[in-house]
């Protein structure tokens, strides 16, 4: 037992103070019991293990079990010792890096079964509303009295019935409510550093990666709503420590956080953090110019895909070979 606490204290310090969640064997979603109950882990400094299962209610049992109990009873895998089991533990927050990938994924590949000459034309903001008609979400048109029908928005761009009826964004829909709503449901005091990633994985690392514009002072919103405030932290402006929120704001829902800058899916890029330390917000912060943008590399692993390369059917086919590693838990 010693030498299991000594192991997580000692070589994995990040595993330690944080909710963390079990992933499948496959790391594909988040793990399930087969009575549906997902799995919370708590180590404490001293490398003590509390571990609860939880329903989709957030109703939370204490259970007493050792990592290589989870590895075993759980996960089936060969090898449960402490560091292979570690590798199927996650921030909750790694779970809307996996979801979003896949929503990119199937919006890419929606462009694929339409069967569009220039793949590379459909991959800019100006297709939001179509991936949001696709996804059956609501297309907000205002007060017009001449409203469409939602589908209007992706046939009117010439996506087919094809891509319609073989990409369903019905799961990933239900994930990033279920996901969203743990992270409203946590016991903290102080949800600053929690928006602060969210709103550095969408858009903020969107906006660092696509936008040309991103390094002008211009771009810099001077808003006084808790997103601008969070978009002057990650350019060095402001002091998060200074921050305090006591509650998600309403915006952080899974509507709302799905259809706000929706280029973060039409235009990309696939993204996963290369390990359970890497902050989005704390990288995001030290970019200071273009020059600075390789040092993503470092922390991240991303596919650019709104770089003018998909301009044919068949780059975008062998692309998406490429993407398809982002589905899964890195």
């Amino acid at each position: 037992m010693n030498n299991y606490k000594t192991t997580i204290v000692r070589d994995r310090p990040t595993y330690v103070g944080k909710k963390l969640l079990l992933i499948s064997k496959n790391k594909d979603k988040l793990f399930q019991t087969n009575d549906h109950y997902y799995i919370e882990i708590d180590i404490n400094i001293h490398g003590e293990l509390f571990v609860y299962k939880f329903s989709e209610n957030f109703k939370r049992i204490k259970i007493n079990l050792s990592l290589r109990k989870i590895g075993e009873d759980f996960l089936g895998l060969n090898d449960p010792s402490v560091p292979q089991v570690l590798n199927y533990i996650i921030l909750p927050d790694m779970e809307i890096e996996r979801i979003f990938n896949n929503l990119r994924y199937k919006y890419l590949k929606a462009i694929q079964l339409s069967k569009f000459t220039n793949p590379n034309k459909f991959i800019s903001a100006k297709y939001n509303n179509s991936f949001q008609a696709l996804a059956d979400i609501n297309v907000y048109q205002g007060n017009t009295k001449k409203r469409k029908s939602n589908d209007f928005f992706w046939r009117n761009e010439g996506f087919t019935q094809t891509a319609k009826d073989n990409i369903n964004f019905d799961t990933e829909k239900k994930e990033l409510g279920f996901i969203i709503s743990y992270l409203r449901h946590l016991e903290v005091n102080n949800f600053n550093k929690i928006y602060a990633e969210l709103i550095a994985i969408k858009p903020g690392f969107h906006e660092l990666l696509i936008h040309d514009d991103y390094f002008d002072d211009d771009s810099i919103p001077d808003g006084i709503d808790k997103r601008s405030r969070v978009f002057r932290l990650l350019r060095g402006i402001g002091d998060l420590s200074k921050f305090h929120i006591s509650k998600l704001p309403q915006e952080i829902n899974n509507k709302n956080y799905l259809t706000y800058a929706s280029c973060n899916i039409t235009e990309g890029p696939f993204v996963f953090r290369k390990r359970i330390s890497v902050s989005y917000f704390e990288e995001i912060i030290k970019v200071k110019s273009k020059q600075g943008l390789d040092n993503l590399n470092n922390n991240f692993h991303y596919l650019n895909y709104c770089d003018n390369h998909l301009n044919t059917i068949e780059n975008l086919n062998k692309f998406l070979l490429k993407a398809e590693k982002f589905r899964f838990f890195m």
